[in-house]
């Protein structure tokens, strides 16, 4: 032990005598080979690899899979939801003009009129 004192003198030599008396180890051999005992049968009922931590977290985790799955499940099902909506929408939606006005702007010069006459008649 350490011989740290905060007052020296005849009491706490008292005290220190009294605490180590009680916390002392026991000197009998049949003591420590009963407590030797005791921890090797704890020990030996314990497994020490690190698989059968896994085998604790295996309903968590299948039903965090789960939750998991359903949640992917609704996400992309309402995806495809609004992408046919869109793709509708698209396809019925009223064209702003005449087809021919979108597709090939009108031209408007006499030099355009020429133009157009070249390239419509191959």
């Amino acid at each position: 032990m350490s011989d740290l004192r905060l007052v020296h003198g005849h009491e706490e030599d008292e005290v220190t005598r009294g605490l180590r008396g009680m916390y002392a180890a026991p000197s009998s051999a049949a003591y420590w080979s009963e407590l030797e005992s005791r921890i090797m049968h704890r020990i030996s009922g314990v497994e020490l690899g690190w698989w059968t931590e896994l085998d604790h977290w295996t309903r968590p985790a299948l039903l965090a899979a789960a939750a998991l799955l359903l949640a992917c499940s609704a996400a992309l099902f309402r995806a495809h939801e609004a992408e046919q909506t869109t793709a509708y929408e698209a396809l019925l939606a009223p064209v702003p003009g005449p087809a021919e006005a979108v597709a090939r702007p009108m031209l408007q010069d006499s030099r355009d009129g020429t133009v157009r006459y070249v390239l419509s008649h191959d």
